[in-house]
């Protein structure tokens, strides 16, 4: 679940490490970071325009995903 975030952190070289099962920590600006769900991820990225424009897609992609999975895809039954 945290992989998409996860990735966009290590291509910047960020140093993310996946400290428990729902909580993540990475290296910015010389300290490290820790968050213990997305949500406080969320709200720290939306105060850095910087990590905003670094996890953008990664986050795009999550809303998306949890989208889909709440959504179920309509069937059209047809008259034989």
């Amino acid at each position: 679940e945290w992989s998409d975030i996860f990735k966009a952190l290590k291509d910047k070289n960020l140093q993310p490490r996946i400290l428990y099962p729902a909580r993540i920590s990475f290296r910015y600006e010389g300290e490290i970071k820790s968050f213990p769900d997305k949500q406080k991820l969320r709200e720290f990225v939306t105060k850095s325009p910087p990590l905003q424009e670094i996890l953008k897609k990664a986050l795009i992609l999550e809303k998306r995903k949890k989208g889909e999975r709440g959504h179920k895809p309509q069937t059209r039954e047809t008259d034989g």
